[in-house]
């Protein structure tokens, strides 16, 4: 190494020798004490990186060949190769290797590596460390920047630049007491601090720090400025990289935190530590992605909100950046002084509890959290007066912000601080906008140019105890909901009102004041709410309700149980109901109780039916008030309920509703078919305000408080009632500037426990039990603890007491408000979030909640798969509340948990049935097939999934599926558990074949369903099917009176099982019957009803084909327009369903209610033809529909190609159901316009023979004579017959 000295100037141009020996290059870049050039060795003839002292750097000339003797005795492939160095007569120099690609700062903003290619690169980069570090070598600028990737390969990877490493080298120690060097977002918390007494656990620290930007994608500490990065490397835990990356080993989730840990005796002992650790966990990130996006920031911890003070004194100097920019992304390394006297400073702010630590530059930084906003917001400004006293000319900064998890928002307090402290006039406190803002009242500001100055501290007088409240500002309010009331008990109907109003609005107080009102008039009230956790679980509020109504607690034993719902019930119901709706009533109330029917849809339909029944009964004697609080979280099924309450109870129920804005999102058209009427709550009047405000404050107050209390309010009463709360509880003037900042200003008042008992509750829900709270805190040994701290919430008014409770021997209570729960569960840190809700999942399941309930808990909990069986029986409640939508989305997140055999054969099987009812029929084939393969063959879910598919299959006419459901069900005979599954089940598939006309498989399919029904008693719900399958097969054979009188016993069947909906299609169907025997008037009445029924239920499939006959009766007694309505809606609904065949059988009623527009009615014909390519007796009969359009237009040739193939179809024994007569008819009619008037009379006098047997097969005078007469296809064959002259002696059929 040479020693000569010399001095180079760094601005001197290429083509330069240095040292006798390197040709100077170009410039290629500059570091904190010199300029680097590309240069020849003359020497070697290899290119080198020449790093130059600057001509004004003159007094680094130690720390440079400190730098250069440290690098010459590293050798190791991951650190940049020493070449040369030494003193010329023009300065010093050193040499190191040439390296061409780029460093992982930029490789980083351009494309993120993968976590395998991150890690084996920092294993040999902390390889290389670990060497420096048994060598007394420590380098504390380890960060992106300063790792090279000589071609742009990780695994090449180099550590450069040790320009600012500590060793014991030549005995010179470089860095002098009170400095730190370094580069901040990569310090040590010690290195920040500017300890001296550095070791190689800091290089540790900062390559955690570089491993966690490569899998992150942003560094752990980012902010704006090199003061709040500071601050928050020493004030913030690391943050946990699991919340950004959870698709990540938990293994390298604890190596980052072990690197990161602030204790550095936590963190590994040196590189060659976390090498190891780092090679041992390299597989288990073998196939692991990379970041896809660059997060801004991590969250995580607790919520919470905090104030800053930052203070800079006169003597001190801000940190010394590099000279020149450096590539995008790449921090620049600094040197931080700082001045060791502070204990003044950190004596006054203990004193004032708040948290001190001085940056390595000299800043002060000072914390306040643990409180309320305006509480931290004022012991930061007192303590910023008291350093502006002591310490003469400092610049103070003070800032409020909101802190989440492990990091500060954008506009928290530690970035907002950091920019004002520079820009602060020297003796002067500047404030951010939130500080000042929670200042405002209790200190004086001046706003100047330069921002909010802080002048001193405000006197106020002292408030008074908030005292109960009066009702103010809801009059006109309240009369309106009045009047409704009085309205509905006097027409003895039914109503529903809605309170509609931001949190706090006073939705609750307003609802209470009419409740208490009509209590001491009579009025029966059941009140229950909505819940955000239970929102997917069906009909919990009207649980609620009732089982205060009647005194019950979930765990009631069975037989008590029933005894008092029937009790109950008989006083205001009689006769043979009482047991079905004590039935129902009780499965309601215990959500575990096991269904009596194996369908959860009938379950539902049962229950819905059962407490309208109920309700009915409890209006003749007194006017029932139902009351729903925050109906926004109401459940579907709930909402169902009420809806079939209000469409279906005549007598005065009132229904009266609260609920937040978001109610008009979740449920947009909320009984808009009800008559809902909707009352929005604005913010109090001014006077009204002031009223509160001066009600609340006492006597005692002065005018200037009651105003500035109710314009603080902003006319909400719930903040108005807080504020007065704060300000009672903390003896001070505070004025929070939110609602939210104001319930956390009275949480932080509280002790650590209750705070700690209020976000167990919250966990729990709106409402909550001691038991759960102490299983979620930590058991027993908590249980005095939390019994006193729950007094204390009862008596601060954070929590209410609620009449009886859900749980026995369990003290039910609820959170006062919304806004209480929202706050305290805000400040739950993720980490304890996740295993609060698995504890609380633990304790609600053995309590008895319902499964969905416990289900949401299990998936906040981020435990999915423990969620699946919760997840099934949410499924099948939701089916029971008729929430086909919810049932659809449980089944796919209990999909996506991992559910797997037979769970998710179940999950699949219940998607069957919800798409089935939600009429996508696409799904509840795949889904129908999936679950076949998976659940247990031949078990009675087997066949009712069997069912469920051929029933999607049927509406979509896919032949194939169902030719091959039918090969399994015949392929061997059930077992008896499974007889009645399977006689359902191939009642489903036969009734396909009866309307596609295949009597080989249809023969096949009534052998196997009467033969296993005969084995089944008369009782059983499958003869409910059998019964729909004879109706379907006499309808074939076009016996009218026959399929009547099956369709009567299918209903009956139906109603005894409780099974509503089957027994509405059936009625829908008995209708249809009645419109073919001409009963039309008595056809519309009976459809009309199963179309209400079926909106009811939500059955929409059936409604579709309610409005479809409906439309049919209608056109034929001349209401063309009104059937016009309902034929397109039905129309409209099977093509959502994708039933072509029905949609097709719409396109002709649509074309006959077109005549009068003939081109119309034969696009719609053709267009229907089209859709029953493979459905022989729906073209044939549309076919003949198309004929006659074609003969009215003298198209007769048309005409008769068409009816041909069509009368063939029937003459060969296939199937036509109500349509034959059309058939015959206008084949009939092209054989005359013809001219084949031979055949015409055979044809004539089949069609004649045929219609006369099947009216005298009708068994009733009065059928016989509107079937001949008011069915128009029927009555015109005998009219046309009778004009046949001649009667062929040709074969004649009956």
């Amino acid at each position: 190494m040479s020693r000569d000295t010399v001095i180079v100037e760094v601005s001197r141009s290429a083509g330069e020798l240095v040292a006798a020996r390197f040709d100077l290059g170009e410039r290629r870049g500059a570091g904190g004490m010199g300029a680097v050039f590309r240069a020849l060795d003359r020497v070697t003839g290899h290119t080198v990186a020449l790093k130059l002292l600057r001509e004004d750097r003159t007094s680094e000339v130690d720390r440079f060949e400190h730098e250069a003797e440290v690098l010459a005795t590293l050798q190791h492939d991951a650190i940049v190769r020493y070449v040369a160095h030494g003193r010329t007569a023009d300065g010093m120099f050193l040499a190191m290797e040439w390296l061409e690609g780029v460093d992982l700062s930029e490789r980083l903003d351009r494309v993120p590596l993968a976590p395998a290619e991150a890690i084996e690169m920092l294993a040999r980069i902390a390889e290389a460390l670990g060497m420096a570090h048994a060598r007394g070598i420590v380098h504390r600028d380890v960060k992106p920047s300063n790792i090279f990737l000589p071609g742009g390969d990780p695994s090449r990877a180099k550590l450069l630049d040790f320009g600012v490493a500590r060793s014991t080298i030549g005995d010179r120690p470089m860095t002098q007491a009170g400095t730190a060097l370094g580069t901040p977002g990569y310090m040590a918390p010690e290195q920040a601090r500017g300890e001296r007494d550095l070791d190689a656990r800091v290089d540790v620290f900062a390559l955690g720090a570089v491993l966690f930007r490569c899998l992150a994608g942003s560094a752990p500490f980012d902010a704006g400025n090199t003061i709040a990065v500071l601050t928050r490397v020493l004030f913030e835990e690391p943050p946990p990289l699991w919340m950004v990356r959870p698709d990540l080993p938990a293994s390298v989730h604890e190596l980052v935190a072990k690197a990161l840990a602030k204790p550095r005796d936590h963190r590994f002992g040196d590189g060659a530590e976390l090498a190891r650790a780092l090679l041992d966990i390299a597989p288990d990130v073998a196939s692991a992605a990379p970041p896809s996006v660059i997060a801004g920031g991590i969250t995580g911890g607790e919520e919470r909100i905090l104030a800053a003070v930052l203070v800079r004194r006169p003597h001190q100097q801000p940190p010394e950046p590099e000279p020149e920019s450096k590539a995008p992304g790449t921090t620049a390394t600094v040197a931080l002084t700082h001045e060791p006297e502070v204990m003044v400073a950190m004596r006054q702010a203990a004193a004032m509890r708040g948290t001190f630590e001085r940056l390595a530059d000299g800043t002060w930084a000072t914390v306040f959290s643990g409180e309320g906003a305006t509480e931290m917001s004022a012991r930061a400004a007192k303590f910023a007066l008291f350093i502006r006293e002591r310490f003469p000319g400092a610049q103070i900064a003070v800032a409020t912000g909101r802190r989440r998890g492990n990091t500060t928002a954008a506009t928290g307090a530690f970035d907002a601080a950091a920019r004002l402290v520079t820009a602060a006039p020297p003796g002067a406190v500047l404030l951010d906008d939130a500080t000042a803002a929670l200042l405002s009242g209790r200190h004086e500001v001046e706003r100047r140019a330069v921002g909010t100055i802080l002048v001193g501290e405000a006197e106020l007088g002292r408030q008074v105890r908030g005292v109960v409240t009066p009702f103010v500002g809801r009059g006109r309010e309240l009369r309106l909901l009045r009047g409704a009331y009085d309205g509905c008990v006097e027409d003895g109907q039914a109503a529903a009102m809605l309170v509609v109003g931001s949190p706090g609005s006073g939705k609750s107080r307003l609802v209470g004041e009419l409740v208490t009102q009509l209590e001491g008039e009579g009025a029966v009230i059941w009140r229950g709410y909505g819940d955000p956790l239970a929102s997917s679980a069906p009909f919990g509020p009207f649980a609620q309700i009732l089982r205060r109504a009647l005194g019950l607690t979930l765990a009631a034993a069975v037989p008590a149980r029933h005894e008092t719902i029937e009790h109950r019930v008989r006083q205001v119901v009689a006769g043979e109901a009482v047991t079905r709706i004590v039935t129902a009533v009780a499965e309601l109330l215990d959500p575990s109780a096991d269904a009596q029917v194996v369908d959860p849809v009938a379950r539902g339909d049962q229950i819905r039916r059962a407490v309208e029944d109920w309700i009915a009964g409890e209006v003749k004697r007194a006017p029932l008030v139902i009351v729903l609080d925050d109906a926004h979280w109401l459940d579907p099924g709930t909402v169902a309920l009420v809806d079939g309450v209000l469409r279906n109870v005549v007598g005065p129920v009132f229904v009266l509703c609260g609920a937040r804005p978001e109610i008009h999102e979740r449920f947009p058209r909320l009984w808009s078919d009800r008559g809902l009427t909707k009352i929005e709550l604005s913010a109090l009047a001014p006077q009204a305000a002031a009223q509160l405000a001066r009600a609340v404050l006492g006597d005692g107050a002065t005018t200037q408080a009651i105003r500035t209390l109710a314009e603080k309010s902003a006319g909400n009463p719930f903040f108005l009632e807080e504020l007065a709360r704060v300000r009672a509880d903390k003896d001070s003037g505070d004025w929070p500037d939110t609602v939210l900042a104001t319930v956390e200003a009275r949480l932080a008042r509280l002790d650590g426990d209750a705070r700690r008992v209020l976000r167990a509750a919250s966990v729990i829900g709106s409402v909550f039990w001691p038991g759960a709270i102490i299983h979620l805190v930590g058991g027993a040994p908590y249980s005095s603890m939390v019994s006193n701290r729950l007094a204390t919430l009862v008596e601060r008014e954070f929590v209410v007491p609620t009449e009886g409770s859900r749980f026995p021997g369990e003290r039910q209570l609820a959170f006062r408000h919304g806004l209480i729960r929202d706050a305290a569960y805000g400040t739950l840190p993720d980490e304890d979030r996740f295993l609060a809700h698995r504890l609380a999942a633990e304790w609600l399941d053995r309590a008895g909640e319902a499964p969905a309930v416990i289900a949401q808990h299990l998936e906040r909990a981020d435990e999915p798969a423990t969620a699946v069986p919760y997840y099934v029986r949410a499924i099948e409640a939701a089916l029971i509340g008729n929430d086909v939508a919810g049932a659809l989305g449980l089944c796919e997140r209990g999909v996506a948990a991992g559910a797997g055999g037979a769970e998710l054969g179940t999950l699949r099987a219940l998607e069957a049935e919800a798409a089935w009812w939600r009429g996508e029929h696409p799904r509840a084939i795949a889904a129908g097939a999936a679950a076949m393969r998976l659940v247990t063959e031949r078990s009675p879910r087997w066949y009712a999934v069997l069912g469920v598919t051929a029933r999607a299959a049927g509406a979509l006419g896919s032949h194939g599926d169902l030719e091959d459901l039918t090969a399994r069900l015949l392929a061997q005979p059930p077992e008896p558990e499974a007889r009645a599954a399977a006689v359902i089940a191939g009642a489903q598939l036969a009734a396909f074949f009866v309307a596609a006309g295949d009597t080989g498989r249809l023969r096949k399919l009534l052998g196997f369903v009467q033969g296993n029904a005969a084995q089944l008693p008369p009782s059983d719900p499958a003869w409910g099917w059998v019964e729909a399958l004879r109706h379907q097969h006499a309808m074939r054979d076009g016996d009218l009176g026959r399929a009547t009188r099956s369709v009567e016993r299918s209903i009956a069947a139906y109603g005894a099982a409780g099974d509503l909906r089957n027994a509405c299609l059936q009625r829908m169907r008995l209708g249809a019957c009645l419109a073919q025997l001409g009963q039309l008037t008595s056809a519309a009445d009976a459809l009309r009803g199963a179309l209400t029924d079926a909106e009811r239920l939500g059955a929409e499939y059936t409604a579709a084909r309610a409005r479809h006959h409906l439309g049919h009766a209608l056109l034929l007694l001349g209401r063309r327009d009104e059937a016009v309505v309902l034929l397109s809606a039905a129309r409209r609904a099977f093509a959502a369903q994708h039933d072509q065949r029905s949609e097709a059988a719409t396109c002709g009623e649509l074309a006959d209610a077109a005549a009068a527009r003939p081109l119309e009615a034969e696009a719609l014909l053709r267009q229907a033809i089209a859709m029953v390519e493979h459905h022989p007796p729906m073209r044939a009969a549309l076919s003949a529909q198309l004929a006659r359009l074609l003969l009215a237009r003298g198209a007769v040739d048309e005409a008769l190609a068409l009816t041909r193939p069509a009368h063939e179809l029937i003459e060969s024994g296939g199937p036509s159901e109500e349509r034959e007569a059309l058939i015959r008819l206008a084949h009939l009619e092209a054989l005359v316009a013809a001219g084949a008037h031979e055949e015409a009379a055979a044809v004539a006098w089949v069609a004649l023979q045929r219609l006369r047997t099947r009216a005298a097969r009708l068994g009733d005078a009065s059928w016989s004579e509107s079937f001949l007469t008011r069915v128009p296809a029927n009555a015109d064959t005998v009219k046309l017959a009778s004009m046949v002259e001649n009667k062929p002696d040709a074969p004649r059929s009956s």
